[in-house]
């Protein structure tokens, strides 16, 4: 198709060894690698009961997305663009798919996420969980997991899967969620 793209490696692929395979056909590994998470929620009621912290709101338009939008790339220096778009058109044009969360302090997006229900699976994935470095240690990261948990439940979700970063893992292993298997993100790009 002669564009960039990704290609997910997970722990258990076969052969065991795919992931040498593209790096020496040229693909570039991003490091670190992600922790595949589970959550049975059944067996969650600490995070099901958690507080919710009141500067958590849900956030229901395209306005709202791009502030997310903009704290992620604040905090990842990435551009998010592309992603703010599909998350606008979701939130308007798909509302019961997707749920976004944010944390609002001192008059600005300062932590967010957001959960995306497949069809009509027992899963429900949760993505995107960002905090600004100065307000970090202040429960939000853990809010923002305990009102998606509650929202999935009531929903009907059983389980919550989530790709984490090793900042993310501490917390969600600390609230039950249990490492199932690894990815490396590996890229191709057509004009390195």
């Amino acid at each position: 198709l002669g564009c960039d793209f990704e290609w997910q490696v997970f722990s258990h692929d076969r052969p065991p060894d795919l992931k040498d395979r593209l790096l020496a056909r040229g693909f570039t590994p991003r490091e670190p690698d992600d922790s595949i998470m589970l959550l049975d929620l059944e067996a969650a009621p600490d995070l099901l009961a958690r507080p919710i912290p009141p500067e958590i709101e849900r956030v229901t338009t395209p306005e709202g997305v791009g502030a997310l939008i903009n704290l992620l790339g604040e905090v990842w220096a990435e551009d998010f663009s592309p992603l703010g778009e599909e998350l606008a058109r979701q939130v308007v044009e798909t509302p019961d798919a997707v749920s976004i969360y944010a944390a609002i302090l001192d008059g600005r997006v300062v932590s967010g996420a957001w959960i995306m229900y497949p069809g009509r699976s027992r899963f429900a994935g949760l993505w995107g969980g960002s905090t600004l470095p100065g307000y970090r240690n202040r429960g939000l990261y853990s809010g923002l997991l305990a009102v998606r948990a509650r929202e999935a439940a009531t929903r009907g979700r059983r389980f919550l899967n989530v790709d984490a970063s090793p900042m993310s893992r501490p917390i969600l292993e600390k609230h039950g969620f249990v490492c199932i298997a690894t990815a490396t993100a590996c890229s191709w790009t057509i004009n390195p």
